[in-house]
């Protein structure tokens, strides 16, 4: 083919002499040139299947064939093929493999039918895999050479070979076997006995220790940063530590530029010096955005944050929303506790006002908490908030002083923070008041609230979600309105107006002492970013009679936004007197 795009240059370039070649000339090359496509885009292969059929059209995805007529006759591209062909059934253990390769017209180009009969595979006679050295008492050596799968009698998989010593040479950089080497890798094939012997031995050598540690900074105090820092001088060598401390910092938002450094080129004695260099970044930064939710309409929110208030690590934010049904304002000061790493403790002071169809609630709440994160990873937090309420529940008008001491545990598992495809979150609290202790009444609260999101088959994704809550309290005019029982809505139950559900006096909500709540939705994906949903709600608040449960149907279209998940659901209330449907807007994380 090339030549004859030569000799058709030639003939151009005469037959442009004097005149304006570059025309002619592009044309005779589209005329001309065919170019090549992927072999895969017109490939099939038959004989075998599952994952293995997917290995040998892998290996042939590189091999580019030309898009054109007569590929049956030419015998170059024929070669090629094969090469390849063998080449990718030997590399997955089956040494006497035969196939037939027929080709058919198939638009501008012949498609390619491949029929493979695989034969007997070879297979693993011995196998010598060994871990020498102070890994050899490290278990999840052993258990990448159990998942490797290349013990006696299993097929033999090259690739599985060649991934198996890149991971053990990962592992051992990762955990500071900075020595390493294989002191013996062999793989002697005997096609005619269908066997092959494996003998891979691995010196890990020494574990490295942290040296020195030459910290460069002077954005905090020095004895805060070190404890900011989970690596620490003469224990063992662990990259996947530096790593955590790398990004932790970066997102404390104290820093400008963090650069931790391991100097393994300096090493000596079996240590590695580390070097941490950090420069401040502008401590003060500002928000302003606008939003909709059809829970409390168009809203407007702000907030000003004061990343490094001092050498302490000392942080404070100032935030507002203003909504048609929500407005707050909140003043908070942040500070490093115990272990700073995770722990804070928190100061807040703010102004909430809440005025929808059930109820309008004023108050003023001063708190203070203390937030532990525990090595299991459930969060813990400590809190004591003092709040003045002035409150209009259906005909009643109250003002309440409650001094509200609470306990919360959470806890957060997902495989992303922003679109999560499998992952769960836990929340408890328990919280009360005592009459007499800055109280106009006692009441004693449990709260839980679960939602789990997991992937299934034919591209589907499930998620439940449930919250339950029950209060102790001597009558329901005993519980402030902040602190009960309201449901309905776009995070609660959809197809209901928000906060629009619970126990009546008349034709008004009043509010209950329990809540449950319960909700199922199946998603697909349908176009990249584009979802569809389809959902179930169910539950409601009361106060001293069983529950008189609703119930809707609905569906929904998702969108993975570039500031998070948009969700617009459609909701169609089980209640006669709750309309025909709502829609629901939602922008915000899952977990």
């Amino acid at each position: 083919m090339l030549k004859e795009v030569i000799a058709s240059l030639i003939k151009g370039i005469d037959y442009c002499h004097g005149k304006n070649a570059i025309p002619v000339l592009l044309a005779i090359l589209l005329t001309n040139v065919t170019l090549p496509i992927k072999a895969d885009t017109f490939m099939s292969v038959s004989g075998a299947n599952g994952e293995l059929k997917s290995k040998i059209l892998n290996h042939l995805k590189t091999l580019e064939l030309p898009c054109a007529k007569g590929l049956s006759e030419n015998y170059a591209i024929q070669r090629r093929l094969d090469k390849e062909l063998k080449s990718a059934l030997q590399a997955l253990g089956y040494f006497h493999a035969q196939w037939n390769k027929q080709f058919e017209p198939h638009k501008k180009c012949e498609k390619l039918s491949i029929s493979i009969n695989l034969g007997t595979p070879i297979t693993v006679r011995t196998a010598e895999l060994h871990i020498q050295g102070e890994a050899s008492q490290d278990q999840t050596f052993q258990k990448l050479i159990l998942a490797a799968k290349l013990n006696p009698g299993t097929a033999f998989n090259s690739s599985a070979y060649d991934q198996l010593k890149e991971k053990i040479q990962a592992r051992g950089r990762r955990l500071g076997f900075l020595d390493a080497a294989f002191t013996q890798q062999q793989v002697d094939i005997y096609p005619s006995l269908n066997a092959v012997d494996i003998t891979l031995i691995w010196d890990s050598g020494p574990r490295y220790r942290i040296g020195e540690v030459r910290i460069d900074q002077a954005v905090l105090e020095n004895g805060l940063f070190q404890d900011l820092l989970s690596i620490k001088s003469d224990e063992f060598y662990d990259l996947s530590k530096i790593q955590s401390d790398r990004q932790r910092l970066s997102e404390s938002n104290y820093f400008a530029t963090l650069e931790i450094k391991p100097r393994t080129e300096q090493r000596q004695d079996q240590y590695v010096p580390v070097e941490v260099l950090a420069t401040a970044a502008n401590p003060a930064t500002y928000q302003l955005g606008i939003g909709y939710s059809t829970d409390t309409g168009a809203r407007i929110r702000g907030d000003y944050t004061r990343q490094r208030v001092n050498i302490r690590g000392h942080k404070t934010e100032l935030k507002f929303l203003l909504s048609e049904v929500m407005t707050t304002l909140n003043f908070n000061y942040v500070v490093p506790w115990r272990d700073p790493k995770t722990d804070s403790l928190r100061s807040d002071l703010s102004y909430i006002e809440e005025d929808n169809d059930s109820f309008f609630s004023e108050r003023w709440e001063a708190s203070i908490s203390g937030n532990v994160k525990k090595s299991s990873g459930w969060r813990q937090s400590l809190s004591a908030t003092l709040s003045s309420e002035n409150a209009e529940v259906a005909s009643e008008n109250d003002h309440s002083l409650h001094l509200v001491p609470a306990i919360r545990l959470s806890k957060i598992s997902t495989d992303n923070p922003i679109y999560p495809e499998k992952g769960y979150s836990l929340s408890f609290v328990l919280l009360g008041s005592l009459e007499g202790v800055l109280s106009d009444s006692s009441f004693l609260q449990f709260k839980t609230t679960a939602k789990y999101i997991s992937p299934l088959p034919f591209n589907l994704r499930f998620v439940a979600r449930t919250e339950l809550a029950s209060t102790l309290v001597d009558s329901i005019t005993d519980l402030p309105a902040s602190r009960r029982f309201f449901t309905g809505g776009d995070n609660s139950i959809r197809g209901y107006e928000y906060q629009s559900l619970g126990p009546k006096s008349g034709n008004e909500v009043t509010g209950g002492r329990h809540l449950a709540i319960g909700s199922f939705e199946l998603e697909h994906q349908i176009y990249k970013k584009w979802s569809l949903a389809v959902f179930a709600d169910g539950g409601n608040a009361w106060d001293e009679a069983s529950p008189d449960l609703v119930y809707s149907l609905g569906v929904g279209l998702r969108w993975r936004s570039p500031i998070g998940p948009f969700r617009l659901d459609i909701g169609f209330p089980m209640k006669e007197d709750k309309g025909d449907f709502r829609i629901h807007l939602n922008l915000g994380p899952e977990l």
